[in-house]
């Protein structure tokens, strides 16, 4: 089993730092899918955009945060090369005072997409009419610029090639625009991967038999969710998770598969936190969720990987669906570039890591199984766990279990008071961070990462300000249960205004 990426001695780790720390994979550049934050305050401090924290950050979680060696490069194309005027022409440096800032981005269609949306986005904002001006360019590994065209491909035949492998696509822009640049960069060994995607996807008990051709690759979780979006944009689907982060609780797939028959819309269903594993290797005893929806969305980056040094996404198709047709129709239109903008070293990364995927969901699971067991039982301290198992879903993600299979890797808790949730989370002495599917247990205080600017707004939903959220990981049984006992005696040290609600 691949526990190489567990941190025996998470404690000693500095803010800041990339998660995994030495990883030969991501060591060199600190390009780990998650970056420390020990303290409660520290993750606010993040939220807050505090500069005692952003300055020590090597990394962050890739959605929110540009890799500082990309932005690096990125300004070294558009400043250090000024003093090449044909180079400061190409990239659109006026010499008119406005200032430019530049991204990279991993593949010329995403450009072309760039330069349309950026003055969209916009419009309401721009003071200057001139600077709205966005140059996408190809350039070379030995310094040749080009313009990307509008339309490179208009037959479709164009060949795709590796990114990286011959240029890099820069995109520049005024610096009024550096919010919806970053909104746009956000939501931007393939035969064995496919391969073992669909096998695990697969059910012949149920005729449902899932072919490589069905699974479609990208280079992150969030462009695969993108791309489905954009193949059935005007149906307007609803895309579950199973089940749901961060309160972990199943929705009624078999429901909303019966109405998406009868009023005759796409079901898309998002299963990284659920997983498509089946530990022990056997026929399905419930209905797969493949079965129950027409695609499955899949972040690799999370335990499929596990590593934490690669990022990557999949949609796969139900081949018995009926908009099948259709859904891949459009895919396979966008398969080309999607998958050559996957840097084939991650390809290769992401292989090794997934091959003992089954064995590490099953002992993740009964690990998280262990950790519940904790919470649950300090119910003096704590209000509520949201796990699967023994929630008010346990049903309906019940329906869906593989034979033998556990209740997911993923566990979220709420204290009854915010005190003892800070402290219980400054004294779990694991990885704290952002991401989940972890080999390592990688703890969060989810709310503020995924919502500070909108906490009451979350609350609402029952995803409250001091949620704890704990990825729980490969490690040894007896490591755990010290360290989760630990931080609930540090809470149950905090003395609790008195809540009238509590029993």
């Amino acid at each position: 089993m691949n526990t190489m990426t567990t941190i025996p001695v998470p404690e000693h780790l500095p803010l800041g730092i990339s998660l995994p720390p030495g990883d030969p994979h991501v060591s060199s550049t600190n390009l780990g899918v998650s970056v420390h934050l020990p303290k409660w305050a520290d993750t606010v401090g993040w939220a807050s955009r505090e500069p005692r924290v952003l300055d020590v950050m090597k990394t962050g979680y890739p959605r929110f945060f540009v890799p500082r060696v990309v932005h690096q490069l990125a300004m070294r194309l558009l400043v250090g090369q000024q003093s090449d005027t044909a180079f400061a022409n190409d990239i659109g440096i006026h010499g008119d005072g406005e200032e430019r800032l530049a991204t990279l981005l991993n593949s010329a269609q995403h450009g072309r997409e760039c330069r349309k949306v950026l003055p969209e986005w916009s419009k309401e904002r721009m003071t200057n009419t001139k600077a709205a001006h966005i140059g996408v360019y190809a350039v070379t590994w030995d310094g040749k610029v080009s313009p990307v065209q509008e339309a490179d491909n208009p037959d479709g035949n164009e060949p795709t090639r590796e990114t990286g492998e011959e240029d890099i696509i820069l995109a520049t822009y005024p610096a009024e625009l550096a919010l919806e640049a970053k909104s746009f960069w956000q939501h931007t060994a393939r035969a064995a991967l496919k391969d073992r995607i669909a096998t695990g996807q697969s059910s012949p008990a149920h005729n449902l038999h899932v072919a490589p051709s069905d699974v479609f690759l990208f280079p992150t979780g969030m462009s695969a969710i993108a791309a489905i979006a954009t193949a059935i944009k005007s149906l307007r689907p609803p895309t579950p998770g199973f089940p749901g982060n961060p309160l972990l609780q199943s929705p009624d797939l078999t429901h909303l598969h019966q109405l998406s028959r009868t009023h005759n819309f796409t079901l898309v269903v998002d299963d990284t936190v659920g997983t498509h594993a089946s530990t022990p290797v056997g026929t399905h005893a419930s209905t797969p969720v493949l079965r129950a929806c027409d695609a499955v969305c899949t972040s690799l980056t999370k335990l499929f990987s596990g590593a934490c040094n690669v990022m990557g996404g999949a949609v796969t198709l139900n081949p018995a669906s009926g908009v099948s047709g259709g859904l891949r129709g459009v895919l396979e239109g966008g398969r080309g570039e999607a998958e050559a903008a996957w840097f084939w070293e991650d390809v290769v990364v992401m292989e090794g890591n997934s091959r003992d995927f089954g064995a590490r969901v099953d002992r993740a699971g009964g690990n998280a199984e262990v950790v519940v067991g904790l919470l649950r039982g300090r119910g003096a301290v704590v209000r509520e766990v949201y796990y699967p198992l023994g929630g008010p879903t346990q049903a309906l993600y019940d329906a869906f279990r593989v034979e033998g299979g556990r209740y997911g890797f993923l566990v979220s808790v709420r204290f009854w008071e915010k005190a003892q949730a800070v402290a219980f989370y400054d004294a779990l002495d694991v990885a704290k961070g952002p991401s989940l599917g972890t080999n390592f247990t990688l703890c969060c205080a989810y709310t503020l990462l995924a919502h500070y600017s909108e906490l009451e707004w979350a609350a609402g939903y029952g995803v409250v300000e001091d949620l704890v959220r704990i990825s729980v990981g490969l490690e040894d049984r007896a490591w755990l249960e010290e360290r989760v006992a630990r931080a609930l005696r540090a809470a149950e040290g905090v003395t609790a205004v008195e809540d009238k609600g509590k029993p």
